[in-house]
């Protein structure tokens, strides 16, 4: 099975971006705007492939001499792990900042309030899997890995929700809101039982949530 994933993911993956590689490089050499861009979106998710196929392939070999189970060799970390995990992440916020940021959320949910509350749905969840996770028993390198995929959709969650906070129903902003609420309750919670650090973080993202239904209430 591991070695079928592995095959299977790094076919499909190279399937999907080969031509937007080729499309990106080609507008590169001439100059193209937001080419470089476009490159570089097709040639994260390629790398991740690539490694995580390499992760799947160790695991198969481990698994046939020693017997290893996966949630064993996910506790055993290690360099390669990590890269994976955070080359994962690079994919993630590439592919939001693009979305966001180049083409505009409407051209993939319809429309910029549909996209908006999508995306806070989407920060939601992932923040209940995040708590749900008990991330201090993860390996090195990984135990801020939820936290900072959390905070990265948030971040571009908040920036979308001030910068449409004319532009959408006034509806589409409350989720988001709702979301800095209970980043906020967190965050205040966090005051007495700490760490200061994941405090501040969750403070910090529920001013940048709050804001966009604040400034249309009062700017």
């Amino acid at each position: 099975m591991a070695f079928g994933v592995a095959l299977g993911g790094m076919a499909l993956v190279v399937s999907q971006a080969g031509s937007a590689v080729m499309g990106g490089a080609v507008g590169v050499r001439v100059g193209s705007p937001g080419a470089g861009i476009e490159l570089l979106r097709a040639l994260v998710p390629i790398v991740f492939a690539l490694l995580f196929a390499i992760l799947a392939i160790r695991f198969g070999v481990r698994a046939l001499r020693k017997n290893a189970t996966l949630g064993a060799e996910l506790a055993r970390g290690g360099t390669l792990l990590n890269l994976t995990a955070w080359t994962g992440f690079a994919w993630l916020v590439i592919e939001l900042v693009y979305r966001q940021l180049f083409l505009g959320w409407a051209t993939l949910f319809g429309n910029v309030g549909r996209s908006l509350v999508c995306e806070t749905v989407a920060l939601a969840l992932l923040l209940a899997v995040e708590r749900a996770i008990p991330w201090s028993r993860a390996p090195r390198g990984l135990q801020h890995y939820g936290l900072t995929v959390v905070a990265g959709v948030a971040l571009l969650t908040a920036l979308s929700s001030w910068s449409h906070r004319d532009l959408v129903p006034f509806a589409t902003l409350v989720p988001a809101a709702l979301v800095g609420l209970a980043f906020l309750a967190f965050g205040v919670r966090r005051v007495e039982s700490g760490p200061p650090s994941r405090m501040l973080v969750e403070l910090g993202l529920s001013s940048s949530l709050l804001a966009g239904l604040l400034g249309r209430l009062f700017l």
